[in-house]
């Protein structure tokens, strides 16, 4: 009994000592942070926008620290075969930073929207400096592309739910077809519950999607019956993604266009 009380009072001795001494606690440097590209390519579409200039919203993820203070990221136009954005007459970069207190970096690009815009495009880099020194390899640029064409969802959260609830490819003539059936809400729709804070977004529902998703099979389906030798097709651009995380641009592209059909979930 009284070998155990020793074992205690010795062990209560050392857990007040270490209470007692000052603890390091790591202290990580905002020096060695870094800012990057999500991916190569970022489009927007200016279909749905009105106004003669407009302004197009780049994020970029971060490492390291969050600061009491807005940081300035060092961005430079890159040279590319892509460019055909010329800049103070097609563009102005208006910012680049990562605001005070937050994990996520932005840059804005002011861009001219004639009536006749086609397409522009123009590449950003990141440029190592002494508030971001570092770069991570092969996302410290960008395409950004604009047009009045349409384009997959920039925003995740609708991206996300249209590969889950519609279809795990994409294509304009698929967007097109979800517009015909579901009018333009359904570009900043999800289903997750984020979106209810967006102002951007609309929530809703997973019932409202399971009916959704089998609205438009049926639909396509019905036409495709209808019409056999003219079935719904995807335009050239189709691309099939294994992940919703998959960056435009590195899909699988097959030699000809699917139908349309065959390529919706079944839920």
């Amino acid at each position: 009994m009284r070998r155990l009380v020793s074992y205690l009072a010795a062990a209560i001795a050392a857990l007040l000592a270490l209470s007692c001494s000052e603890q390091e606690i790591p202290v990580y440097d905002a020096s060695n942070a870094s800012v990057f590209f999500a991916s190569k390519t970022t489009e927007f579409s200016l279909k749905s926008v009105s106004e003669t200039v407009t302004d197009l919203k780049i994020s970029l993820d971060m490492f390291g620290p969050v600061c009491d203070y807005d940081r300035q990221i060092k961005v430079e136009l890159a040279d590319s075969s892509w460019n055909d954005a010329v800049e103070y007459v097609d563009f102005t970069l208006v910012e680049a930073l990562v605001p005070a207190g937050e994990m996520k970096g932005r840059i804005v690009l002011r861009v001219q929207n004639p009536e006749d815009l086609t397409s522009k495009t123009t590449t950003l880099a990141i440029i190592p400096d002494a508030v971001f020194p570092y770069i991570v390899k092969d996302h410290d640029y960008t395409k950004v592309h604009w047009s009045k064409e349409y384009i997959r969802p920039s925003k995740d959260i609708v991206w996300q739910t249209w590969f889950l609830f519609f279809s795990q490819g994409y294509s304009r003539r698929y967007h097109q077809l979800l517009i015909e059936k579901f009018g333009e809400e359904i570009e900043r729709s999800s289903y997750k519950s984020s979106a209810l804070k967006d102002p951007d977004c609309v929530y809703h529902v997973n019932s409202w999607w399971y009916s959704a998703n089998r609205e438009l099979y049926d639909y396509v389906k019905e036409h495709d019956k209808a019409n056999p030798d003219s079935p719904l097709m995807h335009s050239e651009d189709y691309e099939l993604y294994s992940s919703y995380a998959v960056a435009v641009g590195s899909g699988i592209k097959p030699e000809t266009p699917p139908t349309i059909l065959s390529t919706l979930n079944v839920l």
